[in-house]
């Protein structure tokens, strides 16, 4: 910031897994009227700059910038087996799954049998293929298809859901995240300085829900992956 106006912008997380230039916010710091857009790697689905269009005026403080979410947000393949006398001999996708940067483990399980193998491979971020490298022996119904989760899960959005907690001075939050990624949630007063709301978590499911004690009017909320 220069003077009032808003000259640049630095990426701290180039994130990944878009596919078009995803939309950018600019808040806070008292001014008004500056605007940005992104650029993106079509290769690899990474922001590699923040542009900035018009810059503004009155700024006299830090402002947030934000960038949009991914058009999607990982998940795992799945797929089936099929048959013939006791052999696997084939295995077909039924959804390639997103966010995939290398090939994920493919597991064969149940069915009576064993000995049955597969491997995957990604394009584009998802799994588009499977194949039977041993066929087993013995199986006597169709083994489950199972994916490992994608390699590098994509720094998605979460969302966030602000209730009435269940005491007086709480609120309630219920975040849809991603399970198995860390998250700090942290509150601001301004939407300029941040600070820990509680201890950083592991998510155990797509969707968890906390109360916190909320001190003044006016408070902020917003959550992150944490490292």
């Amino acid at each position: 910031m220069v003077n009032g106006f808003v000259v640049g912008a630095t990426l701290t997380d180039k994130g990944s897994g878009y596919t078009n230039a995803p939309s950018v916010t600019i808040i806070g710091g008292g001014g008004s009227g500056a605007t940005a857009i992104a650029s993106i790697n079509q290769l690899n689905g990474e922001v590699t700059s923040i542009t900035i269009q018009n810059t503004g005026s009155g700024y006299t403080g830090p402002t947030t910038i934000t960038i949009a979410s991914p058009p999607f947000p990982p998940r795992t393949a799945t797929g089936t087996s099929s048959l013939v006398n006791g052999f696997v001999v084939a295995a077909t996708l039924t959804d390639g799954g997103f966010g995939y940067k290398t090939p994920p483990e493919v597991r064969l399980v149940g069915g009576g049998g064993s000995g049955a193998t597969a491997v995957a491979t990604v394009l584009d971020n998802i799994v588009n293929s499977i194949r039977i490298i041993n066929p087993g022996i013995g199986y006597t119904s169709l083994p489950e298809v199972r994916f490992g989760n994608p390699t590098h899960p994509l720094r998605a959005g979460v969302r966030l859901t602000l209730g009435i907690g269940n005491a007086a001075g709480k609120v309630r939050l219920t975040m849809d995240v991603m399970s198995g990624m860390r998250y700090q949630l942290e509150s601001s007063p301004n939407l300029n300085t941040w600070t820990p709301a509680g201890a950083a978590i592991v998510a155990p499911e797509k969707t968890i829900s906390q109360e916190f004690d909320v001190n003044q009017v006016g408070q902020f909320f917003r959550i992150k992956q944490a490292p």
